[in-house]
């Protein structure tokens, strides 16, 4: 009988040190490095409006503002992945609705058409579709937000 309890201790030792060991193994790594299609459009402000108070806003007071994204190349559209419409689109800047004195010092309103960059991924795990606006001065956005 004690020799059986010596046993089962020992294999259990065996077993614990077996688990520690192969936890301690180095992991496989996952490529993180993302890559995207960028294609030139125009953003057409459709709408402006106030913004829900659980968003991202800024202080001083944001607006959420929704464009339609045209592209240059209307072939592009057939190349948009996932269910990632260009129509409704939020003008977000660093995730955030701008802030209503930026939106003015830029001259955004309904109507407006801005330059665009739809940029769609085609590696790895990272926002599926991100919208950049070359021709926006961002310089004083800051100033305008806190």
């Amino acid at each position: 009988m004690r020799n059986k309890r010596i046993a089962y201790r020992a294999a259990m030792l065996f077993a614990i040190v077996a688990l520690f060991l192969g936890a301690c193994e180095e992991e496989e790594t996952i490529d993180t490095d993302c890559s995207y299609e960028e294609i030139g459009g125009i953003a057409e402000i459709v709408s402006i409006e106030e913004p829900l108070p659980g968003e991202l806003n800024c202080p001083k007071g944001s607006a959420a503002i929704y464009f339609d994204f045209i592209p240059h190349d209307s072939t592009a559209t057939l190349r948009y992945t996932g269910n990632w419409p260009a129509n409704n689109a939020r003008l977000l800047i660093n995730g955030m609705n701008p802030p209503e004195g930026w939106i003015n010092e830029q001259g955004l309103h309904v109507g407006s058409l801005l330059e665009c960059v739809r940029m769609q991924i085609t590696n790895g795990t990272c926002s599926p579709v991100v919208y950049t606006y070359p021709g926006l001065d961002l310089s004083r956005f800051n100033e305008y937000c806190y």
